[in-house]
């Protein structure tokens, strides 16, 4: 509840929206005026996931919006065949084999992150893409999760908010009332 935070993330997102983002694609690091390489799968799902916050923080539709595009780019980019998301984009650098990260670590992995994503923007837009999307992903690490669920503690908190309903409190007021 203390309002400079909110100001702060809003700041944030501001920058990051303005100096990260090249040619419709999110890219991974800015510094001394320039942005490195293309973003990761993880970077697009936790800064979807705080563009989110952000939304029903203060209701600007710029942050649902945003987070919307970041989520599309990501599954444009980096989407598994079997589903789940590939760290890298499918047009980076050529590499022997693209990592599909299948367990958390002291940094959760995009996938955990892109799973909470689509589950809110679910329950935020009321369309069925985003719950497709999101079992989808289930589904890719449906294994991992039955062999190891502390592997992707993230990922189950994700399926914790799947497996509930979402909660929402409508607040209807007379005309002209605050």
């Amino acid at each position: 509840q203390e309002p400079r935070y909110g100001k702060s993330a809003q700041r944030a997102a501001n920058f990051l929206l303005e100096r990260l983002i090249e040619g419709g694609r999110l890219k991974h690091s800015y510094k001394d005026g320039r942005t490195t390489t293309t973003a990761f799968s993880e970077d697009y799902a936790f800064f979807a996931a705080g563009l989110i916050e952000l939304f029903e923080l203060d209701q600007q539709e710029r942050w649902l919006e945003r987070a919307i595009f970041l989520m599309d780019q990501l599954e444009e980019h980096h989407r598994a065949p079997r589903g789940g998301y590939y760290r890298t984009p499918t047009d980076g650098e050529k590499l022997l084999e693209r990592e599909l990260s299948r367990r958390d670590g002291a940094q959760p992995n995009g996938n955990s992150w892109a799973l909470r994503s689509q589950l809110k923007l679910s329950a935020l837009t009321s369309k069925d893409l985003w719950r497709k999307r999101a079992d989808g992903t289930m589904r890719a690490f449906a294994s991992t999760l039955e062999r190891n669920p502390r592997s992707l503690d993230e990922m189950m908190m994700g399926i914790d908010f799947y497996t509930d309903a979402a909660k929402q409190i409508v607040l209807i007021l007379p005309e002209g009332s605050k």
